[in-house]
């Protein structure tokens, strides 16, 4: 029974000890380090595969998404400033 008490005892005294010095957490592991969303608070997987990124239609997309742009600036840009102008406003039925 005394040496029941005296454990109690030894107990409620190293208690607060340890709330003052926390245990040490573990090192950071590769899961943990991956991006969080910020509602779920879950490790998210990261979105990006290298496999796919050098698909061989993929490689084509880079090659013309700059023509792409060209054209969009030379072409299409142009034809929605010429709608937006008189007559072809009222033809179109362009409204700001």
């Amino acid at each position: 029974m005394i040496s029941f008490v005296c454990s109690a005892l030894w107990l409620a005294a190293a208690t607060p000890v340890r709330a003052l010095n926390p245990p040490e957490e573990e090192p950071a592991t590769v899961e943990s380090e991956a991006p969080v969303d910020a509602y779920a608070r879950v490790p998210v997987p990261d979105p990006h595969d290298p496999k796919l990124a050098m698909h061989p239609v993929r490689v084509v997309a880079y090659a013309l998404h700059p023509v792409g742009v060209v054209l969009d600036w030379v072409l299409v840009r142009p034809a929605v400033w010429v709608a937006r102008q008189e007559p072809f406003r009222t033809l179109f039925g362009y409204e700001d």
